[in-house]
């Protein structure tokens, strides 16, 4: 969606994420989502593009969190 600019499938896509990471607490996460929809209702693509690595990173501390903690 980011690639093409399809803004209806990234306001989906952040509404979606905002979503889940405000049911399992994850506050960093819910913070770089909501800062994702800012950008979005600003159009900024290019912010968008350099938040994503950040979110990625982000999403993943947080699987590999939950994966530890099931293990224990």
């Amino acid at each position: 969606a980011l690639s093409a600019k399809d803004e209806q499938g990234l306001a989906e896509a952040v509404s979606l994420m905002e979503e889940r990471a405000d049911m399992f607490g994850l506050h960093a996460l819910t913070d770089m989502v909501r800062f994702m929809g800012e950008a979005l209702a600003e159009k900024d693509f290019e912010l968008l593009e350099q938040i994503m690595p950040e979110l990625s990173a982000e999403v993943a501390r947080n699987r590999d969190r939950t994966e530890a903690d099931e293990i224990v």
